[in-house]
């Protein structure tokens, strides 16, 4: 862990929940009874999530649609970027679909960081924020595939998502 100087989210932003998820697994069909939205660990065992990146065209359908509320965005937004990094992981760089997959990454990365104030602590999260770039060289395996794209671009300025202490 870095010994960065630390620094505070801004207060409008906060976590996904899973009441969020059970609205946007509604919007998919999904059995919004099930046990799967029970606990913390929502986001990752639900078996819609488990080929998330097979799941990113239903996914950018109701970020496009916009009819979710501000948690159901929320949920909808960790979602897609666990499948973003999952696609960033299935697919490899030789692949002909590299170059297409890319642009669909940062274009969909847009789109969300055109909510950040609903998307923000998952830039943040993603972007591991709370460790210095130069981490980012030294041991690469410690960081998402995504952190790259977040960090390294300047389309994204994530210093809009903090407070200084």
């Amino acid at each position: 862990m870095s010994d960065a100087t630390p620094v505070t989210l801004r207060r409008d932003l906060r976590y996904a929940c899973p009441d969020g998820a059970v609205e946007v697994m509604a919007r998919l069909g999904v059995d919004a009874n099930s046990d799967y939205f029970t606990d913390q660990s929502w986001e990752h065992t639900h078996p819609y999530t488990e080929d998330r990146h097979a799941h990113l065209p239903a996914y950018l359908v109701l970020l496009a649609d916009g009819e979710l509320s501000d948690e159901g965005k929320r949920a909808l937004g960790s979602f897609v970027f666990h499948s973003l990094e999952d696609a960033y992981r299935f697919i490899a760089p030789t692949d002909e679909t590299w170059q297409f997959a890319q642009g669909t990454i940062r274009l969909t990365l847009l789109t969300l960081w055109r909510d950040r104030s609903i998307h923000g602590w998952e830039f943040l999260y993603w972007a591991c924020w709370d460790r210095q770039i130069e981490e980012l060289h030294e041991d690469p395996d410690e960081w998402f595939m995504l952190t790259r794209v977040l960090r390294l671009e300047q389309q994204f300025d994530l210093s809009t998502l903090i407070t200084e202490p």
